[in-house]
């Protein structure tokens, strides 16, 4: 088994988590929608912000299994290669994958967030966790506390960084490692 096949497997394991953890979950969205199905307009805002938040993990799980091979590529792209009589996959490219999967797992709450946050500062009404005010010309705007920004951004730099710098992580780390075993 090559190491792309390793990382394939991988994002598919992550991929179906994700779908199973959505569908794992979809009682409580139908209950959500049952209770919010006759109210005002904040209920149904409050309702269409969870049922997109649903869909979107969902899409990011299939497309995830669906791009796996893509993703393994560029998981395993600076590995280096085995060779043919040597067809091990050694704890440092083991290490690699794990940190890239570890990213596309924060990644796959951190854009459903991002958008959460997105949605609720376009359309105020969407989401009743956040404090409600009017502008001065009367018009509904959403505080969206600095903390939640702050966390979004984190998550989604994190990810990202897990995912694209997997290589240099555990490069940085496994030096770490060796020079504390020599002291």
């Amino acid at each position: 088994m090559q190491k792309k096949d390793i990382a394939i497997i991988a994002v598919r394991l992550l991929a179906l988590y994700i779908i199973l953890v959505t569908v794992y979950n979809l009682p409580d969205y139908l209950g959500v929608m049952g209770l919010n199905l006759d109210h005002d307009a904040l209920g149904r805002a409050f309702l269409i912000t969870h049922i997109i938040g649903a869909v979107i993990k969902f899409i990011i799980g299939i497309a995830l299994w669906y791009y796996s091979p893509s993703l393994a590529n560029l998981i395993t792209k600076n590995l280096p290669e085995s060779s043919p009589s040597k067809k091990e996959f050694t704890l440092a490219r083991v290490q690699v994958v794990t940190v890239s999967l570890v990213g596309l797992f924060i990644l796959s709450s951190a854009i459903p967030a991002f958008l959460e946050v997105i949605i609720s500062y376009i359309f105020p009404a969407a989401n009743p966790n956040y404090i409600r005010s009017l502008d001065i010309a009367g018009n509904m705007k959403v505080e969206i506390p600095v903390t939640t920004v702050i966390t979004v951004a984190l998550k989604l730099g994190f990810g990202f960084w897990f995912l694209l710098g997997a290589n240099g992580i555990v490069t940085v780390i496994r030096e770490i490692w060796a020079k504390g075993k020599s002291i």
